[in-house]
């Protein structure tokens, strides 16, 4: 960063040498600036709460999504561009460290709770044993049933050495 600027009303401007030329950010963050140099932090304050409809609020920590695997992500900032709303996020990069990014909505979804992710491994599972079980006779909805019935009772297909 090269600079900071204190902004009036409701928003704050910072501006960037490189990258995002102007970065509009609410007033329920902090501008902190990091030792004597041009880096600043972005500390957030409680976020407001988000349902995975439209833009993750600025400080909720959420998933990002990218091919087949989500990752936690922090939303520091909201952008608009060509009138398209983007979030402005940061997430640990293995072996890299933090890297920053941005987003439109539809990548970002809210935290699993371990409810939801224990009910989407045994819907995968389900689905892998009907595909492993290469039945084709019968209703779908009984092997469904079954396999169901397989999985609660502590069925899980073993990983060949």
């Amino acid at each position: 960063m090269s600079r900071i600027l204190d902004g009036t009303g409701t928003n704050n401007v910072v501006r960037f040498a490189l990258g995002i030329r102007e970065l509009t950010y609410p007033k329920n963050l902090t501008l902190k600036m990091v030792g004597c140099t041009d880096v600043a932090e972005l500390v957030p304050h409680e976020p407001m709460p988000w349902t995975g409809e439209g833009l993750p609020p600025v400080g909720m920590v959420c998933e990002i999504g990218c091919a087949d695997t989500w990752t936690e992500c922090l939303i520091i900032a909201h952008h608009q561009h060509a009138g398209v709303g983007r979030a402005i996020y940061t997430y640990l990069l293995p072996g890299a460290g933090i890297e920053v990014n941005w987003c439109i909505a539809a990548g970002f979804r809210p935290i699993r709770t371990p409810e939801q992710i224990e009910a989407e491994e045994r819907e995968n599972a389900i689905k892998g044993m009907i595909a492993d079980t290469n039945i084709l006779t019968g209703i779908m909805s009984d092997r469904r049933i079954m396999a169901g019935q397989l999985y609660d009772s502590g069925y899980r297909k073993q990983v060949q050495p």
